[in-house]
């Protein structure tokens, strides 16, 4: 399951970013793979309908799912 998460936001990540050549899952959104504002919004989306849940903003911050380990572990619990 872990990898079937890595893979999709993987995807959303391409969507957003098709310069983007791979991603560790130490990556911060921001800081390691260069999102702006803008593309940090888009991808949370993107990872919502691929997923098929909702992610808050409070939950983004709270949660630090800036960072891509802690965003699959956010995902693995709302999906499972």
């Amino acid at each position: 399951m872990i990898d079937e998460i890595n893979d999709k936001i993987g995807q959303a990540l391409k969507e957003i970013k098709p310069s983007l050549k791979g991603f560790s899952k130490d990556a911060n959104l921001k800081k390691d793979l260069e999102l702006d504002s803008l593309d940090t919004i888009s991808f949370f989306f993107e990872v919502e309908k691929a997923f098929g849940i909702k992610i808050s903003e409070t939950d983004i911050t709270d949660n630090g799912l800036l960072s891509i380990e802690r965003l699959i572990e956010y995902i693995n619990k709302k999906i499972n």
